[in-house]
């Protein structure tokens, strides 16, 4: 619930700071499950996470979801195609099969570049650091960056 609520907080910063809406997901609503709920899919899928002692995702994932486990419905203005699904590894992805969907003959490096800093810029205008969790993840790495990108936004 916290992270849809900072999503929540930040989309305002955002609107506030630019007079536009991020080119990110912003969040439509937030369903919290029961607790019944919770406990069923932490028993049922414990089997499927890593538990190495140090770094092990079950403990983390059981400690976060200790406060509750909840549904977000996102809204995302533009192409979910991402960067990781046109060079090939994204999970689930066939190698290559996006590439297909792109023009690629309109690539333009400088343009490239400045749409994909420039909301960095203005996610940090607006006092926040575009990254989540320690080695969670961040605006600028393949899985996140869209291919939309590519235009002027």
């Amino acid at each position: 619930m916290s992270t849809a609520q900072l999503a929540y907080t930040f989309t305002l910063a955002y609107w506030k700071q630019h007079k536009q809406f991020p080119k990110m997901p912003i969040p439509l609503f937030v369903w919290k499950l029961a607790d019944s709920d919770r406990d069923h899919h932490l028993a049922v899928s414990q089997k499927f996470y890593g538990d190495m002692t140090q770094l092990s995702a079950w403990n983390a994932a059981n400690k976060n979801a200790q406060s509750g486990l909840a549904v977000f419905a996102y809204y995302y203005p533009g192409s979910s195609i991402r960067l990781a699904h046109f060079m090939g590894w994204y999970p689930g992805a066939e190698a290559g099969q996006w590439r297909n969907r792109v023009r690629v003959s309109n690539f333009e490096v400088n343009r490239t570049i400045t749409n994909w800093i420039s909301p960095l810029v203005n996610i940090v205008r607006c006092g926040y650091l575009p990254t989540s969790l320690p080695f969670a993840g961040n605006c600028l790495q393949e899985q996140n960056l869209t291919i939309d990108r590519w235009r002027d936004v």
